[in-house]
């Protein structure tokens, strides 16, 4: 991953080469805490893995002690509980942060946003704005079917055209999203209601579709929200609020990670590294460290080594030695000839 030919982004490579990692027969330690730089959480498929122990990762390993690891009836209850501090700690350390926001910055429950500021907010943590790119093509339908449903809410007459008439529009999201909601006013002020907060969470959970990059909710389905597609981020840097790497899960080994210490080294020289540390522990091994006691053996241009091994096909059985190669058709009378093909 800290290859120069990886897609990981520059600062994550620079974190992976500055865990210490341990020796193999540390490793374990992981699974009680960070040792070496790394930790081990349940993944979202609830099997171990290891993580450089990112703040991110961290709060990862606390929610799978405190709520993941509890029966699925008692974690809603748990969530509630310890609400404030979990919506802190997304906004704070996790690359998932909490979707309810209204315009004065203030965070909310998603039923406490109004039309325009659901729209908005999903723009601004869907849309990287400084490279003018959405994250992922499938929340441009997203964001855009969420207008829809604001327009069907608003809009006067019947048989209005849609003033969002393809999702292309949204190629420059701010632009749209303001003549959108210039024109429904209403929707600046009305908070969204029961039915708009279900439809907007199945939005969210739409097959198909690349998860969202937030928490919209705390409930039975908070741990698919914090949870799934959680490795992109390390890949994809500018998208993560912030650019800030101490959000993001990185996988690395904790022994593995202990001989990462170069940024972007190439590909090239990490196989080389490997290839020729094979060699020097094999000459070790078995020649004493001596290379001139290894045995210099012919493999290309020298003469065929001899084999008198027989191979048999149907109907014909071949030999082949140093000299010759010699084809003898079967003696068994019920034996089938060769084709002449």
């Amino acid at each position: 991953m800290t290859a120069k030919e990886a897609h990981t982004s520059t600062n994550a490579k620079k974190a992976i080469t500055e865990a210490e990692g341990v020796d193999d027969s540390q490793w374990e330690k992981t699974y009680k805490g960070p040792a070496g730089g790394v930790i081990t959480v349940r993944s979202e498929m609830g099997e171990p893995i290891h993580k450089l122990a990112t703040r991110g990762v961290k709060f990862w390993a606390e929610m799978d002690q405190k709520i993941f690891s509890l029966p699925k009836e008692k974690r809603v209850p748990e969530l509630k509980k310890n609400r404030a501090y979990i919506i802190k700690k997304l906004n704070d350390d996790f690359q998932k942060v909490w979707f309810g926001r209204n315009k004065a910055g203030e965070t909310v429950d998603l039923e406490d946003m109004t039309y325009g500021e659901v729209v908005r907010r999903l723009v601004d943590l869907l849309y990287v704005k400084h490279e003018a790119r959405w994250i992922d093509k499938s929340y441009t339908k997203l964001t855009g079917d969420f207008i829809y449903r604001v327009e069907e809410r608003f809009t006067k007459g019947k048989g209005n055209p849609s003033l969002l008439q393809s999702y292309s529009e949204l190629n420059d999201p701010y632009a749209t999203v303001e003549k959108i909601l210039e024109a429904y006013p209403e929707a600046e002020t009305q908070l969204i209601n029961a039915q708009d907060v279900q439809f907007f969470l199945l939005l969210c959970q739409r097959r198909g579709q690349k998860p969202t990059t937030f928490v919209p909710v705390l409930d039975e389905n908070f741990e698919f929200f914090f949870k799934k597609d959680s490795l992109w981020q390390s890949e994809d840097l500018e998208a993560v609020i912030g650019q800030d790497v101490g959000r993001t899960c990185i996988l690395q080994g904790p022994t593995a990670v202990k001989y990462s210490k170069i940024v972007d080294e190439p590909i090239k020289d990490i196989l080389d590294g490997v290839h020729n540390a094979h060699i020097e522990g094999l000459t070790r091994d078995i020649y004493n460290g001596d290379e001139s006691a290894i045995p210099v053996t012919e493999y290309f241009g020298g003469k065929l080594v001899e084999s008198h091994a027989e191979a048999e096909f149907e109907g014909l059985i071949v030999n082949q030695d140093a000299e010759k190669t010699t084809y003898r058709l079967s003696s068994s009378p019920s034996a089938t000839l060769p084709s002449l093909d």
